[in-house]
């Protein structure tokens, strides 16, 4: 993966996989070698091994939904009896380091780098709650790097302000019905 083109070629190699390791389930999502997708419990082990005897080089591991959440890419997935909501995530190994506001590097860095947080968690999260509480997350990561708020706060503004304004749909986004999900989700 250390070459510029190896991401997109593996990914490319991946989506002739896509039909076999998707089957009958009703939702499929893949990044990369992570896939999200609906499967029923008892029937995760041997979609796992059958996925694995695709190819020699394919050696998927697998995570179920734990206390009716998953983790997938940087969301956190959470089933409640009526609807589906994503927060954003990280990981535990996380070290919660981004470039410090101290560092000597242009300010663009600096800014493009709290843009870029912005959108990772509105990406991540479908309700406008989750967004401000991973907002609040990420203000305390980036006080942590010495962002000062009088210069993070202005920014987070801006961004958010273009995100809304570029999708007129993003207003009513914490209204959608959620469909209830009968079955669990499995990363491979």
């Amino acid at each position: 993966m250390g070459s510029p083109p190896a991401p997109l070629l593996a990914n490319g190699w991946m989506g002739k996989f896509d039909k076999k390791i998707q089957g009958n389930a009703k939702m499929y999502y893949r990044y990369m070698d992570d896939i999200l997708r609906d499967i029923k419990r008892h029937d995760i082990r041997g979609k796992v091994l059958e996925i694995n005897e695709l190819h020699p080089s394919l050696k998927f591991t697998h995570e179920c939904e734990t206390n009716s959440s998953i983790a997938f890419l940087d969301m956190m997935i959470c089933r409640t009896e009526s609807e589906l909501t994503s927060t954003w995530h990280t990981k535990p190994t996380d070290t919660c380091l981004t470039i410090n506001y101290h560092a000597l590097a242009p300010q663009e860095y600096k800014r493009s780098a709290i843009c870029g947080l912005v959108h990772r968690i509105h990406r991540a999260c479908n309700t406008w709650k989750n967004f401000h509480e991973s907002l609040i997350k990420a203000k305390k990561i980036l006080e942590n790097n010495q962002y000062p708020p009088s210069f993070y706060e202005p920014i987070i503004k801006r961004t958010l302000d273009k995100i809304i304004n570029s999708n007129p749909k993003q207003q009513d986004a914490a209204k959608e019905d959620k469909k209830r999900v009968e079955v669990d989700f499995c990363t491979i």
